[in-house]
């Protein structure tokens, strides 16, 4: 669980503004619950610069909690030296809660569904390959979860810890969550671990072990066919 953060009057706030955020540091899931879309700001304060919003029912990766905000972890895309700051309730302006924390079910219930069930509406099949081996697995997971949850659900399937560290890739031609259709460019581009699924439902790796582990969901569901 990620631990809160205490800061300290004006001090902390302007300090916070310069703060170098660690890549190493907690990643916990939130949910825009507000009906309208939710200002992202530079500091813990209503009156601070707005860096941008999120939407209503996206998801946020945070990595602290101070008071009634949110500090989003670095894999949101606001930069390493730019901390990015959420309210979590905004009754007192008159907008009612506006961020929850997401418990995390839906991947759990993907994850531990047996490999007979079917794919329910709210869950997909994503393919993980790796280059120039041709191995690959699939995974479930809920449609709107982060690349790190996918590699999470990846590396438990296949009973392997180690790909909890593996970087995913994807086809620079397939679609994205931004460009909605296929295009010609060659090549691979690495995947943020704070970026949606989207519509990419197939990833690679490198140098990784796909390999199901003996006695892991991978290989039960193979043993089942």
């Amino acid at each position: 669980r990620v631990q809160s953060q205490k800061a300290g009057g004006a001090a902390a706030a302007g300090a916070a503004t310069m703060a170098v955020v660690p890549v190493s540091e907690p990643k916990e899931m939130w949910r825009v619950v507000a009906k309208k879309f939710v200002a992202v700001r530079a500091e813990p304060r209503n009156d601070s610069l707005c860096l941008g919003a999120r939407k209503p029912g996206a998801r946020v990766v945070v990595a602290c909690r101070d008071g009634n905000w949110v500090r989003l972890h670095g894999d949101e895309g606001y930069g390493q030296q730019q901390p990015a700051w959420m309210m979590i309730d905004g009754d007192e302006l008159g907008l009612g809660m506006l961020l929850e924390q997401d418990a995390g079910t839906s991947l759990a219930m993907a994850m531990e569904a047996k490999p007979t069930s079917g794919i329910s509406r709210s869950e997909v099949v994503v393919t993980v390959r790796r280059l120039g081996r041709g191995s690959c697995v699939d995974v479930r997971v809920p449609k709107d979860c982060k690349i790190f949850e996918l590699r999470t659900a990846l590396a438990e399937y296949v009973g392997r810890p180690e790909l909890m560290e593996v970087k995913l890739l994807r086809k620079n031609s397939e679609p994205t969550k931004f460009r909605p259709y296929s295009t010609d460019d060659p090549g691979y581009a690495s995947i943020k671990d704070g970026d949606d699924l989207g519509p990419t439902r197939t990833v690679f790796v490198m140098k990784a072990d796909l390999d199901p582990v003996p006695g892991s969901p991978a290989d039960h569901a193979l043993r089942a066919l």
